[in-house]
């Protein structure tokens, strides 16, 4: 039904829910502007409009402004796409207006001349405040939405602010293992991911106190994923904490020879040689 754009919200909703990518760059954007066109930006519509506009996007600016036009075509079928825009959703004043800025720049980009003086009338990225504004009142309206809470999850731990972060997670590991017994899907990726979020949460939200939690999270990443980059750089830094540093090493030198672009897992390294007083290779 979600590939004839059928108006069924319910089918929709669970396709979103059963997708299990290795990360939510994978989505297919096409499929999410899809839904925000029919379904508006209201519940997973916003928190997929927050997503695709937002500065740290997988997506290209302007490959999104083209799949966000709404040709007459889908007018006439999804006649209430207007009307959602005039909802109690848009209760901030300042927030419908930037909204409705970019849609106008959306709306209007195939009239725009293209040369060099038409830069002001670029597509835009909503601001990190939009973005928050826009994730919080979609979430409300999605409860049940795993794929919100893991994009919602990861934008709070991207501008580090962990602490929201931290509740948003536990409610996504909570969904998703209700979904678990419910389908009986294993959602892999989904739970790996969940799990490498709450480690990276509790390395930096009221450490050191919580790195016990941080550690036991990046093992459970690590059975799970024995080469994932992330686990094993947060889990290194953690070590150097707990002034660990041979085990430290140990992991980082790990990923620095296999990923020597790796400017994280490169500088803890050295940091950890110093310790260890010899040079860095």
């Amino acid at each position: 039904m979600v590939f004839v754009k059928s108006p069924c919200k319910f089918a929709w909703d669970l396709y979103f829910n059963w997708l299990d990518p290795e990360t939510v760059s994978e989505l297919d954007l096409g499929t999410i502007t899809d839904y925000i066109k029919i379904f508006g930006i209201t519940g997973l519509g916003a928190v997929l409009y927050a997503f695709i506009f937002a500065t740290n996007s997988p997506f290209d600016l302007k490959k999104v402004t083209e799949y966000m036009k709404v040709d007459e075509k889908e007018k006439k079928i999804h006649p209430n796409d207007e009307q959602f825009k005039e909802s109690k959703f848009f209760q901030n004043v300042d927030e419908k207006k930037a909204i409705q800025e970019v849609e106008q720049r959306i709306a209007e980009e195939n009239d725009e001349p293209d040369d060099a003086n038409a830069d002001s009338n670029q597509p835009i990225h909503l601001t990190d405040l939009q973005v928050i504004d826009l994730l919080i009142q979609g979430i409300d309206q999605c409860k049940s939405s795993i794929l919100a809470y893991r994009i919602t999850t990861k934008f709070f731990i991207h501008i580090k602010d962990y602490s929201s972060a931290l509740g948003y997670s536990i409610h996504h590991m909570s969904l998703l293992n209700q979904e678990k017994k419910i389908s009986s899907r294993t959602f892999k990726n989904t739970a790996t991911e969940c799990s490498l979020s709450l480690a990276i949460i509790y390395t930096y939200h009221e450490a050191p106190k919580n790195f016990p939690k941080a550690l036991k999270f990046y093992d459970a990443v690590l059975r799970a994923d024995p080469n994932n980059v992330k686990a094993k750089v947060g889990k290194g830094l953690i070590l150097m904490e707990k002034l660990e540093y041979s085990l430290a090493e140990n992991l980082l030198r790990g990923v620095a020879e296999e990923y020597p672009d790796d400017y994280q897992a490169l500088k803890e390294l050295g940091w950890c040689d110093v310790q260890l007083g010899r040079k860095s290779s």
